[in-house]
């Protein structure tokens, strides 16, 4: 079991993982929580918010999902699923730039993933995005979907 735990004045974090096996498989489960405690006092507010209205701002972000199996060896495969989600308040720089299209805030979704290594240091892989994220573009502040399948052929030497 890993776990981590991080506190500063206005940010807050905590994760944890469990890995284990099942079916002669490697299992993982994580979930990761932050909070940005400074957003509202940020001079930048957060879309759809303003100074006296703070209550706007959701200010955390959270991630959590399981993995079975690990595409490693000739002929080993994994499987993956997790939502994700980053609040208004949340820094966009630490977002997914895969995840709701990139960089946006607001945003959530699930991802799922999976992978077949057809030889030694050699995978294919299949990573679906099911996400929203508001239209900060309009004014209106909608939500927008965005799916996407992303394809990767990796070689590692």
């Amino acid at each position: 079991v890993l776990a981590h735990l991080n506190y500063a004045a206005a940010y807050g974090e905590g994760f944890v993982e469990v890995s284990t096996k099942l079916a002669g498989q490697k299992v993982k489960v994580w979930g990761h929580y932050a909070q940005n405690g400074g957003a509202a006092d940020d001079e930048f507010f957060a879309q759809g918010s303003t100074a006296t209205d703070p209550e706007t701002v959701d200010a955390s972000a959270m991630a959590f999902g399981a993995q079975f199996g690990k595409a490693k060896k000739a002929g080993s495969y994994q499987i993956k699923a997790m939502y994700k989600k980053y609040g208004n308040g949340f820094n966009y720089i630490y977002t997914d730039s895969d995840f709701a299209g990139g960089g946006q805030m607001d945003s959530s979704g699930i991802v799922l993933a999976a992978a077949y290594a057809p030889w030694k240091k050699t995978t294919i892989g299949a990573t679906y995005f099911i996400n929203t994220y508001e239209d900060t573009n309009t004014g209106d502040y909608s939500p927008l979907n965005y799916n996407r399948l992303q394809v990767d052929f990796k070689v590692k030497y």
